[in-house]
């Protein structure tokens, strides 16, 4: 299995929401039958090294820093 393969494995498993029966409502008010609640999979200890190695590979070689918040606003 690759890492993506095994990286979207971990997201369906901890991160896709969907009961039957339930409607989650949505920051635009819209009612959905499902929800991907992304913070449960980038803060699950075995998802960590799948993704920064992803986020490796988009850096530029030239790059000398990289940052911003860890967790949206």
């Amino acid at each position: 299995m690759t890492p993506q393969e095994e990286l979207l494995r971990i997201l369906v498993l901890r991160s896709y929401l969907r009961e039957a029966g339930r409607q989650f409502r949505l920051a635009s008010g819209r009612l959905s039958d499902y929800y991907i609640e992304c913070s449960l999979t980038t803060t699950y200890h075995a998802a960590a090294p799948l993704i920064g190695a992803l986020i490796h590979g988009l850096v530029p070689p030239d790059a000398v820093a990289v940052g911003g918040p860890t967790m949206g606003a």
